[in-house]
């Protein structure tokens, strides 16, 4: 295993630990007296309670825990704050999953969420006040989305109670959305396209002008490509039309400024702004992923790696506010960067394997990384040292702001996110092994929709694939994986089984169950055999075993088949055992723990595949190790015939369409 899987595998540890710093410090916080947070923390004798607060800190927090907890995957609809394209791949360890899940339930999110929410609902005249953004911002209606769902969701509040003020979000996206499409009509000279579109998403406040960055504009973008992603929100025909002709408005803009941008970074002493580049990426990709060829992903890219070659951060250069008195509010370089990890997850998509953006630009992140981390703010409240940052405009080492610390919680997680990702990629690079796509095996000739669901799935498989159905339900292998391991996983309480011994005679299909699981699942097939262990010689079977383990491990939602693999796993006291090559009888005993911590690790789903299930060490086909056995027997009667049937079809129909021809 190469030496740079060892150093991700640090980095990791070390966000997981700064996680729990964070995810402490916004625990230590909270004011129970008005169910927010404060804006900022400062050293004194006691927590500021009372201090000034804003429904913007809050909503940003409560969004940031929320993503700390894991849950934005679980949620079907994707989240409106944030471009990150979240799938759940890669669990806390139970000890932080623990940790912050017992410091921020259901429960205790759902109090300030819940006040939010009374705020939200109190005006008719509008949604959210921010005092920087003033009234409806395109940040704060994406946060407002996002709770609100989030807390019909959990049945922390009925859907039929906040209902209208779900309708007044929509409408208000749509009326900015109609707005975007007047101003783009409206462009002369005297009024920039670039401007006019800023200005209709930020209601104007005495002395304070929209500036021109694409970060609100990026912004606004993920809020309309969560509305057109929510079935269960009320938007008619009309609307929609209206936020289809925004987005492409919006394209055009990010394309545009983009380009232009990439002009600007070859002029010395020009207007290039590398976050531009950042953020009109990021909304390219959240109207339309397939829209941003590599070719432009990797241009993109090197400027950026161009930048970070004088200094480890990007700095704004475009204002999103300005005042007529010389103030000036930018974006910090952290809200580039977690656009760059968006951009990353919404490029790659899921199962990307081997041409990802995400690893082969990976070295630009960790770089900020240890850039970010030295920056890192400790203040002390009473007897307690809290951890956070506060603006890299500002420097003051006696200060957190927390809305900030939101911004650097949500890049932990993303990061972290993608750095396992990538780990998960080059290990597997590395190992060789055989992978596939989930891909519907051949047996299942039944036609279903692309968006077919698990269960869809898994009844066409074991419509076309269950070999005995005479013998009752315990020989009846599909409807057992069905019951263990894929149904509990469609449950957020569901406790599934991770691994089975899946036997049975020569030709019974083996095979063809992982196949089917990796299909109604969705998850990646990797298949390992004896080949594998033996890749670098006999002598190095051992320390091949370990990478191997250690890679498969690391790898996401995967179903991991052993094929055929009995002699490393053979009864000790058996006479197989024994007739067998030495280095082949020191490697069982260690087969014990690897398939003990790949099961405990809870990262794949294994299948054991033998022919001679007798002939496996008792101790490997223990619980803990094996959920569930599994005898695969050949067809019944009935199954035989309706194969014999169908191959009956086939063979008609092709001597017809010989006998047209």
């Amino acid at each position: 295993m190469s030496s740079g899987f060892i150093e991700d595998s640090l980095i990791v540890n070390d966000l997981e630990q700064q996680i729990r710093q964070v995810a402490r410090t916004f625990d230590k916080s909270f004011d129970p007296t008005v169910n927010r947070w404060p804006y900022e923390l400062r050293p004194s004798e006691k927590y500021p309670l009372g201090a000034k607060t804003s429904q913007t800190t809050s909503s940003m927090i409560l969004s940031s825990i929320i993503g700390m907890r894991e849950q934005w995957g679980k949620m079907p609809w994707r989240r409106a704050s944030s471009g990150m394209v979240y799938f759940f791949d890669f669990p806390f360890p139970d000890g932080t999953a623990d940790e912050l899940k017992s410091s921020f339930t259901d429960t205790r999110i759902f109090q300030p969420v819940q006040t939010l929410i009374t705020e939200w609902s109190a005006n008719p005249s509008y949604i959210t006040e921010s005092t920087t953004f003033g009234r409806d911002d395109p940040m704060s209606l994406g946060w407002s989305l996002d709770l609100v769902r989030w807390a019909v969701h959990h049945g922390m509040v009925e859907r039929t109670k906040v209902a209208p003020l779900l309708t007044r979000i929509v409408r208000c996206c749509v009326e900015r959305s109609a707005k975007l499409v007047g101003a783009a009509g409206r462009k002369s000279s005297k009024d920039p396209l670039q401007q006019s579109l800023c200005e209709t998403l930020l209601p104007r406040l005495k002395g304070r002008k929209a500036g021109d960055s694409s970060y609100l504009l990026a912004r606004f973008s993920a809020v309309l490509s969560s509305l057109a992603n929510d079935a269960t929100l009320e938007i008619n025909d009309s609307e929609r039309a209206t936020i289809e002709r925004s987005t492409e408005v919006l394209l055009d803009r990010f394309e545009t400024r983009l380009h232009d941008h990439l002009s600007f970074s070859e002029i010395v002493d020009s207007r290039f702004d590398p976050t531009e580049l950042a953020f009109c990426l990021e909304g390219m990709l959240l109207i339309r992923p397939h829209y941003v060829g590599r070719t432009v992903f990797n241009r993109v890219m090197q400027v950026l790696r161009s930048v970070q070659d004088k200094g480890a951060s990007w700095r704004s250069e475009t204002p999103m506010l300005y005042r007529d008195n010389g103030d000036v509010l930018f974006t910090v370089s952290v809200e580039a960067v977690n656009a760059i990890l968006a951009s990353f997850a919404l490029f790659d998509r899921r199962w990307s394997q081997h041409d990802s953006v995400g690893s082969e630009y990976m070295d630009l992140i960790k770089r900020y990384w240890s850039w970010l981390k030295a920056r890192k703010a400790i203040v002390q409240i009473g007897n307690e040292h809290l951890e956070g940052w506060h603006s890299e405009h500002v420097n003051d080492p006696n200060l957190v702001h927390l809305w900030e610390t939101s911004q650097v919680a949500e890049f932990l997680v993303n990061f972290r996110d993608q750095l396992k990702r990538h780990a998960a990629r080059t290990s597997l690079k590395l190992a060789a092994c055989s992978y596939k796509l989930p891909t519907k095996p051949e047996a299942i000739e039944v036609k279903l929709p692309d968006k077919a669901t698990p269960k869809e799935r898994w009844d066409a498989a074991r419509e076309a694939l269950e070999p005995v159905t005479c013998l009752g339900e315990r020989y009846e292998v599909y409807r057992s994986i069905w019951t263990r391991f894929i149904e509990p996983r469609l449950r957020q309480d569901g406790d599934p089984a991770y691994s089975m011994l899946l036997y049975g005679p020569p030709g019974t299909g083996k095979t063809t169950v992982a196949s089917s699981l990796s299909w109604s699942l969705d998850y990646p097939l990797v298949t390992v055999t004896v080949s594998d262990f033996l890749a670098d010689g006999h002598v190095a079977i051992e320390a091949r075993a370990k990478d191997l383990f250690r890679m498969l491990q690391a790898q996401p939602r995967m179903v991991i088949l052993f094929d055929e693999i009995d002699q490393f796993m053979l009864d000790r006291d058996s006479e197989y055992f024994r007739d067998q090559e030495t280095v082949f009888q020191f490697l069982t005993p260690g087969m014990l723990t690897k398939l003990a911590d790949l099961r405990a690790s809870k990262s794949v789903l294994f299948v054991v595949a033998t022919n001679y299930a007798e002939r496996i060490d008792a101790a490997i086909k223990r619980q803990g190790r094996i959920d569930q056995h599994l005898l695969l027997l050949p067809a019944d009667k009935e199954r035989r015939k309706k194969f014999a049937d169908r191959l009956w079809e086939i063979g008609h129909d092709r001597c017809r369409r010989g006998r047209s021809k």
